[in-house]
């Protein structure tokens, strides 16, 4: 019964659906997400390149980027869910931690953004203390192989907290998507593509003009960038509510 709620291209359609809808009903919403992202990529280039250098000085500074991203976009998440779920229009960005989906929707987005660098630094990090190539390409294999598993996995946990579910653990989220991962890796693989083919062609369009500053074609590159990366982050949410209402059967159920 499950796999059939879930057929992968019908629930590719559903989300990019969903996407449309809540992006056109809360446009204001989405504007200040683009915004925040821009602000945090600008941020960004007057980080001087050299504390970038080295996989762990590199990760730390991306940990820091990547947690206020994720802390200032978690309102724009919070309302995506609710609007796709619950049909609930957010009348406008609230940044309140003191939600009760606030801080568990943060902490968990934060952890599997922290753990997906790490998958694929892990072969610099090996090669730098010391372990031989084939084992450090075979264990980093595994570490990618388990962080896309557990990444999809618990992908159901993130609507559920953020609508309150009754049984939002990740217990639950397991338990619901057992044996669905290949269905849902393939959603997301599906889902994202177009995003990503859009991505390649505007770089290659732009070629070595993006490598000035304060080159035209860097303007366009920055602005295409925020666009993608907001919108990249609404689909993800689309999708992962689109599982959420095919496969949340545990995660809706009280104790």
């Amino acid at each position: 019964m499950a796999v059939q709620r879930l057929s992968i291209l019908p629930a590719v359609i559903t989300a990019y659906r969903d996407l449309s809808r809540a992006l056109l009903a809360m446009r204001a919403l989405f504007v200040i997400a683009l915004l925040i992202v821009l602000a945090i990529k600008v941020a960004e280039g007057f980080v001087p390149l050299r504390l970038w250098n080295g996989p762990v000085p590199g990760l730390f500074l991306g940990f820091i980027v990547g947690a206020v991203q994720i802390f200032f976009l978690t309102p724009f998440m919070i309302a995506v869910y609710r609007f796709i779920i619950l049909d609930e229009v957010a009348a406008a960005y609230v940044l309140d931690p003191g939600r009760p989906e606030f801080i568990p929707l943060f902490g968990w987005n934060l952890v599997l953004s922290t753990i997906t660098p790490l998958a694929f630094l892990l072969l610099e990090i090996l090669r730098a203390i010391g372990v031989s190539v084939i084992p450090a390409i075979v264990l980093s294999i595994i570490a990618l192989v388990a962080m896309i598993i557990a990444s999809m996995r618990l992908i159901i946990l993130f609507p559920a907290i953020a609508v309150d579910a009754p049984g939002a653990n990740a217990s639950h989220a397991l338990a619901d998507t057992k044996e669905h991962t290949f269905r849902i890796f393939m959603i997301f693989l599906l889902a994202l593509l177009p995003l990503v083919a859009l991505v390649f062609i505007v770089t290659l369009m732009l070629g070595s003009g993006v490598r000035n500053a304060g080159a035209p074609a860097a303007f366009v590159q920055l602005a295409v960038g925020t666009l993608m990366q907001t919108t990249i982050t609404a689909l993800y949410v689309a999708v992962a509510a689109r599982v959420f209402q095919a496969l949340g059967d545990r995660v809706l159920r009280r104790a």
